[in-house]
């Protein structure tokens, strides 16, 4: 479950902690607009790299159908990829850990070695992966999963620490 947002103003979400976020900005009709995406995603260990870049171009253009049928029918005030210019995107949130797919899916948008529009098979997908190729920022994860030892140890620390500022 995620929540989305379109907006010609300003766009803000909750904290992220381990969900990831997608923000992407740019210009439609000389205008400028921010997406905002805030979702959980967990992928198997089988899934790929590609599958990851596929869900994320999936949910983005499920979201601008969503609001395109919501609100803005006409031509005029409905969103189409053809019309997006200088799009800029930035990923970010989710734990740092290896089956973090998200991250590691996005940056083969930067990568020049990597040609992925014969493997998006929809045209509005290759649309905008060439629109984004190259345009990508990636943050570091804030959150860190930790193991049992870890974690014991952390609560110990916590309680050492109440019990010194009781006495």
């Amino acid at each position: 479950m995620g929540s989305f947002g379109i907006s010609f103003k300003s766009i803000e979400t909750n904290g992220v902690s381990s969900c990831h976020f997608v923000l992407i900005t740019g210009l439609i009709n000389e205008k400028c607009f921010g997406y905002l995406s805030h979702r959980a995603t967990e992928y198997n260990s089988s899934d790929t790299k590609l599958k990851a870049l596929r869900d994320i171009f999936r949910i983005i253009f499920e979201d601008i159908h969503t609001y395109n049928t919501t609100n803005h029918r006409d031509d005029k005030t409905s969103l189409n990829i053809n019309r997006f210019q200088h799009l800029r995107m930035a990923i970010g949130g989710g734990v740092d850990d290896e089956k973090n797919l998200n991250r590691k899916s996005v940056m083969m948008l930067n990568d020049p070695t990597i040609n992925l529009e014969e493997k998006l098979e929809t045209g509005d997908y290759q649309c905008l992966y060439e629109k984004l190729k190259n345009n990508v920022i990636i943050l570091p994860p804030v959150t860190y999963l930790l193991n049992n030892d870890n974690e014991d140890e952390g609560i110990l620390k916590f309680f050492l620490m109440k019990i010194h500022q009781i006495k």
